[in-house]
Parts: C-alpha cells; structure tokens; sequence
C-alpha cells in the first residue's frame, strides 16, 4: 500500500510539473511566433511584432512567398558529385519546401515616397533561414546604419537546402503577387498608409542568385527594381540582366565577387562591352554598373557592404 501511495505521489508531482513546464513556455512565446523550421498557417489573422531599438520586425504567413510550389512537391535529391550515385542526398518537401515565411523588418521614421512604399527584398543562399540570415548577417543594423527610408523583406526560400530554385519568383509576375500580399497585409496591421508599390531594391547572397535573376526577367515589376545587390551572387542567369540594365539609365548593378566567381564576371564584362554598358570596380552613387573583386570570405561578403550600397542607393534617407 506505502509503495502505491508512494507511485501515486509521485506522479501527481511530475505531472503538476509538467502542467507548470507548457504554462511558462506558452507565456514566453508569443502565439503565432516564428521559430526555425516552424511555419505559420496562412490562415493566421495577427502578426506578432517584435519591437527592437529602432525598428519593428515581424514573420508573415504568405500564400505568395517562393514555397511551397509544385517544382518541389516531391522534394529535392542533391548529388555533391553526380558521376557517384551513392552520394545523393534527398531533402524532402517537410522541412525544406513548405515553409511559407517572409520578414519584414520596418525602421523607425519610415515614411511614404511620392506616395510609394520603398522595398529592399533579399534572397538568401544555400543551408539557411530566414530567421539566421538576419541574425548572422545583422540586416537589421546595418539598415539602420545606413538610415535609409525603406521597408526590408527577407524571402524564405529552401530551407536548410542546398538548392537555388526560386519557386514562385520564377513563375510569371511571382514577384509582384508576393510584394502585393506583404504590402497588402502592413496596410492591414497599420505599418503603411496604402499598398502602393514604389521602388524596389532586390538583394541577393550566394544561391539567391536564382529567384533575383527570375524577378527581374518575369516578376512583373521591372519597373519599379532600381537596384540589384548581388554578393558572390554570380552563378549563372546573368544573361537575364542586360535587358533590365539597357530598360532604364537610372537602373544600377552592384556585385562583389570572390576568385571562385571571377570567371562568371568577366564573362558578363565581355558582355557588357558589346552591348556598350560601362562598368567600373569603384563603387559610386553615379556609377550605373559596380564590379568589385575581393578577398573575403564567402560569407564575409556582406558584413558592412550591405549598408555601405544602401548608403550609395537611389533611396532617401530617415527624416
């Protein structure tokens, strides 16, 4: 009998504790947060703000953002070297593919242009995340460094994956539905006056090369993309720049690049030279075309330079 009582004791004990455990952690994360692998249904009706020194940043749930989409419904099978079948790895559609997740991140003072809504949208590379890339790389800050009026998005793409697909932002116009629902929603939540589009910014690092290559071509906003940041970014696609650059004399390139990408550059520069664009390696407010070779490391690439090509950028500053 001791021995039950013994065993029915401590059972209410583990699960009082265990009851305490899920009250203290529903309390510290907000309802709906974002955390890493985890994605938000888009059927969600609030946005959780995460108010920092300077600027608000939150996680939206979008039926618009690069996945899931039917190129990856089955996943993505990834061979380091193709000519051995044994190395192949395959990263299914959970969690690589389906998560829907974009971030934006608004600073202090931001304002309407001309009526428009500024935007710097990046994409990130291979084995990442939304949620590190801003942390790892401090967008954040280095936004507000340069004290430019504009709205930061970070686009989920594959997750943890080594993978450049771009999803939606290759299909037809994927660039303007995905800016029209996230503008669609800050209207909502308050952070915007409208939902009017106004110039864009697109962003790349590594793989991202991808989906920033599509959304100039297709994305249905070519218009309103003044400048393009690509760091180590220069895969392939490049083709897909010229008539974007030859659309608009206000239309600015900026790429910086490790040795390992040398040879993709100066093919662009023979390029280049016969379609007549002048291209420099000393980055200018004026210069139209900025190629920089550096020393660098791979990642290293965008510590600093993405604030100091913002400071550079057609953007207005902070009032």
């Amino acid at each position: 009998m001791k021995s039950f009582l013994g065993s029915l004791q401590l059972f209410l004990i583990l699960a009082v504790a265990h009851f305490f455990t899920i009250a203290v952690c529903a309390q510290e994360r907000p309802a709906g947060a974002v955390f890493a692998g985890h994605q938000p249904s888009p059927e969600r009706n609030s946005v959780d703000w995460q108010h920092l020194p300077g600027h608000e940043w939150a996680p939206l749930a979008l039926r618009n953002s690069p996945f899931p989409h039917p190129s990856r419904d089955h996943g993505h099978t990834y061979a380091e070297n193709p000519a051995d079948s044994t190395a192949r790895k395959i990263f299914p559609r959970h969690p690589h593919y389906d998560d829907s997740t974009a971030i934006a991140i608004i600073p202090q003072g931001y304002r309407l242009v001309e009526g428009g809504n500024d935007l710097i949208i990046h994409f990130h590379g291979w084995w990442n995340d939304v949620d590190s890339v801003m942390k790892s790389f401090g967008l954040a800050p280095q936004l507000l460094a340069s004290r430019k009026n504009a709205i930061l998005i970070l686009a989920q793409g594959p997750y943890h994956a080594p993978d450049s697909r771009g999803g939606k932002m290759e299909d037809e116009n994927g660039l303007r539905r995905f800016v029209e629902e996230i503008l669609q929603i800050l209207k909502a939540e308050r952070r915007i006056d409208n939902g009017k589009i106004g110039r864009i910014i697109l962003s790349a690092h590594s793989g991202g090369y991808r989906p920033a290559a599509f959304a100039v071509e297709k994305g249905g906003l070519s218009g309103h993309i003044r400048e393009l940041f690509l760091f180590d970014a220069f895969y392939s696609q490049y083709e897909k720049f010229i008539p974007w650059l030859k659309q608009n004399r206000k239309n600015h390139l900026r790429s910086i690049y490790t040795e390992h990408l040398a040879g993709e550059h100066q093919d662009f520069m023979t390029r280049l030279e016969k379609e007549n664009l002048i291209y420099t390696d000393q980055l200018s407010a004026e210069a139209k075309i900025v190629l920089l070779p550096t020393a660098v490391c791979h990642n290293c690439v965008m510590e600093e330079n993405f604030r100091k090509w913002l400071e550079a950028s057609c953007f207005e500053d902070i009032k």
